[in-house]
């Protein structure tokens, strides 16, 4: 059973690091990311957490499986650094910690950005209501190479009763 907890207790560390790393580099049609110029995933855990956000972790018996951050931006939250383990992609934790992020709390809007060759990701945000509200070409300075990924940026207003 998914357990999604939130980073508040730093013991995770290296299993944070390695899920992160591995999901990046499992998935060549993501943002190609050069892991050694960027702040390391901990310290962005960290900054979201201290910053009025939040980052969470989904654990399978202990194991960590997934994380997502919820970064404060303008009347809501960014999703970011969303990644499920390769070995549990297809199985709904997924959809699970996205519906457990979306509920985090009542601002009125959530963003997020991906991809365009994410499909199965674009789909996921689509299907809980998130809408394209732009595209474009972002560049990525990779080891002096400037690399171009076609980018969705997304949002979802939020309503409740």
């Amino acid at each position: 059973m998914l357990e999604i907890l939130e980073f508040k207790n730093w013991y995770w560390t290296s299993a944070l690091s390695a899920l992160y790393e591995n999901s990046i580099r499992a998935n060549p049609k993501g943002f190609r990311q050069d892991l050694e110029n960027q702040m390391p995933i901990l310290e962005f855990a960290k900054h979201i957490s201290s910053n009025g956000g939040v980052f969470l972790g989904g654990f399978i018996d202990r194991q960590l499986i997934g994380i997502l951050g919820l970064e404060p931006k303008q009347g809501g939250y960014e999703l970011c650094k969303f990644h499920i383990d390769s070995a549990f992609i297809g199985r709904g934790y997924g959809k699970a910690m996205l519906e457990h992020g979306l509920r985090y709390d009542k601002k009125k809007i959530f963003s997020l950005h991906v991809s365009k060759s994410q499909q199965r990701a674009i789909n996921l945000y689509m299907k809980y209501g998130f809408k394209v509200i732009r595209q474009e070409d972002c560049k990525v300075l990779v080891r002096d190479e400037v690399v171009i990924f076609p980018t969705l940026f997304m949002q979802k207003e939020v309503v409740y009763d």
